[in-house]
């Protein structure tokens, strides 16, 4: 079962809806005036929607998407509310929709009076995954046993990760110690990292570079194969290289703009010199 903190989930949508307060919970506002923070709709913030928006997010990270908007037969926003709140059995209100597309930077646009996407037609609903998901607050308790669940099935479905990377020599293949607590905790902390990433289109930074940076932030080793392992969960996409190191689609611009392990945007220096929650118990 996956453990989701909802202060992580209410400090992504109050960061959107900073930038954004024209979304509401019934979708864009255009009487609003861009960038009023006094603007942003507090219901977007209840439990309820917390757990709607994790629930839009893990649905619309499994979705296939066109290199464009088509106008002649748009997926809208309504309709992917729908599809969503069918898939989830949860009501998925149209502005959390949108929260969540602007959270994994995909396109839509204003048209004909609807909010249009670029998601696929055809989807298949039923090849979607659904993790049983366990929701709380209080943010210094992890379990080993709901990482291990989610560790276990990623090295079920991809043979050749271990702690090196992708597709490591054999002899320096060991896939075991992902599964026990030191590489646990590293799977911790890569998730929390990149949940705090900025995603673009491109394939841009190599995951061993990358989990360097991790590392600062977290100030604890993280294993190549770790960080490649939360982005498999998290359903980033990424490009082998042919050894063990992978490209993925993470923007420059999130080592110019900082955000703490709670979601909180600060400047550079913060990020690397404030504290990250090393109260975590891992029980």
């Amino acid at each position: 079962m996956e453990q989701v903190n909802y202060q992580q989930l209410k400090a992504q949508i109050t960061t959107i809806l900073n930038i954004n307060p024209d979304i509401k919970v019934y979708g864009l506002d255009e009487e609003v005036e861009k960038h009023d923070s006094r603007s942003i709709d507090e219901n977007l913030l209840s439990d309820e929607c917390l757990r709607a928006y994790y629930w839009a997010i893990n649905y619309l990270s499994q979705c296939r998407y066109t290199k464009g908007i088509s106008f002649t037969s748009p997926i809208n926003v309504l309709q992917l509310s729908q599809d969503i709140s069918n898939w989830s059995s949860t009501e998925i209100p149209e502005g959390l929709v949108i929260v969540a597309l602007k959270r994994l930077n995909k396109e839509f646009y204003k048209y004909q009076g609807d909010v249009v996407t670029n998601v696929a037609t055809k989807q298949k609903l039923y090849n979607f995954k659904k993790s049983n998901s366990e929701f709380y607050w209080k943010s210094n308790i992890v379990k080993y046993s709901s990482l291990k669940d989610e560790m276990e099935l990623i090295l079920k479905e991809n043979q050749t990760l271990c702690t090196n990377g992708m597709s490591a020599s054999l002899e320096y293949r060991d896939r075991e110690s992902l599964s026990e607590p030191i590489g646990l905790k590293q799977y911790y902390w890569s998730k929390a990292w990149l949940s705090n990433c900025i995603f673009i289109k491109s394939f841009t930074m190599g995951s061993y570079g990358l989990k360097h940076y991790a590392e600062n932030w977290a100030r604890n080793y993280i294993c190549n194969g770790a960080l490649i392992a939360a982005a498999i969960h998290k359903g980033i996409d990424y490009k082998p290289l042919g050894g063990p190191n992978v490209l993925l689609p993470i923007s420059k611009k999130t080592f110019g703009k900082k955000v703490d392990a709670c979601g909180t945007v600060t400047d550079y220096d913060t990020f690397y010199n404030g504290v990250v929650p090393e109260s975590i118990q891992f029980v």
